[in-house]
């Protein structure tokens, strides 16, 4: 019984994993497109901070 429970788990692992290979390419692209969101608006923030010092 826990022999047939464990190769659910890695049944559902697998087909998880294909879906996330499926996905992957979507997922590398939003994350990398929201990191480089966040770190262009950081530097604007950083840099508008310092223009205002500068005055």
């Amino acid at each position: 019984m826990q022999g047939l429970f464990f190769g659910n788990i890695i049944k559902g692992f697998l087909v998880l994993f294909r879906l996330m290979q499926g996905f992957e390419a979507v997922t590398v692209y939003i994350v990398s497109s929201a990191l480089s969101g966040i770190i262009t608006h950081s530097s604007y923030r950083e840099n508008a901070r310092l223009s205002v010092f500068m005055i």
